[in-house]
């Protein structure tokens, strides 16, 4: 990859989502990333990175860990966004368990979810097993001293007190590889209200590592 490539973005859509909707989300992690890895292995090209965000994070910290456990080509760098590293205790105060009123009270408090389905009752019913769903999820990881070996790059929000920068710099821990953390503007859901913005940042830094990488020159980074 050279500043005349792009990277060509492949979202993961998961069991209960989108085009999946229909289909019954998973609850279990290694059950999903079971799932992930044969249709991953078709598409895969080297050099290839994983981006999530949030939940995405530790389901891409997950899957690079079960590759490399499994001895499959793993990538090359895993950037992870507003989600604090899996080793350390989980600050949200969103959980499957709330009720709806309380679920209701949190998604307000994250400010990432358009005052207009708040505001519909219908729209809401629709959505909360989907986002019970996702809580479950994410509440099934288990840490058990996984560390990685490749790059990482962790990305957090400036008004994000679940993920701030002290609380993303732990996750330099988990990887036996350089790190880097970096700071952007706004709060948990920074990605998508820079939008454009972050995008070109995210293009320029896998750009970078990669390059580093196969040119074998050694990061400016620790």
């Amino acid at each position: 990859m050279n500043k005349s490539e792009e990277a060509e973005y492949i979202p993961v859509e998961l069991p209960g989502r989108g085009i999946r909707m229909m289909e019954t989300p998973i609850a279990e992690m290694q059950e999903l990333i079971d799932l992930i890895i044969p249709d991953l292995m078709e598409v895969a090209t080297t050099p290839f990175v994983f981006f999530g965000h949030s939940l995405g994070a530790v389901i891409g910290f997950q899957l690079a860990w079960t590759l490399q456990e499994r001895q499959l080509p793993i990538p090359d760098l895993l950037v992870v966004a507003g989600r604090h590293a899996p080793h350390k205790a989980d600050p949200s105060t969103l959980k499957s368990g709330l009720n709806d009123q309380e679920m209701m009270d949190e998604l307000k408090r994250l400010n990432g979810t358009p005052k207009e389905v708040l505001e519909n009752k219908e729209m809401l019913k629709f959505l909360m097993p989907m986002i019970r769903g996702d809580l479950r999820l994410h509440e099934s990881f288990v840490y058990s001293g996984q560390k990685l070996s490749i790059p990482m790059v962790a990305h957090c929000g400036t008004l994000d007190d679940e993920a701030d920068m002290d609380i993303m710099s732990h996750w330099s821990l988990t990887t036996d590889k350089p790190f880097q953390i970096r700071q952007f503007d706004g709060d948990h859901f920074f990605v998508q209200t820079l939008g454009q913005r972050y995008f070109e940042a995210l293009d320029c830094t896998i750009t970078e590592i990669i390059n580093q990488k196969h040119n074998k020159l050694s990061p400016d980074w620790t």
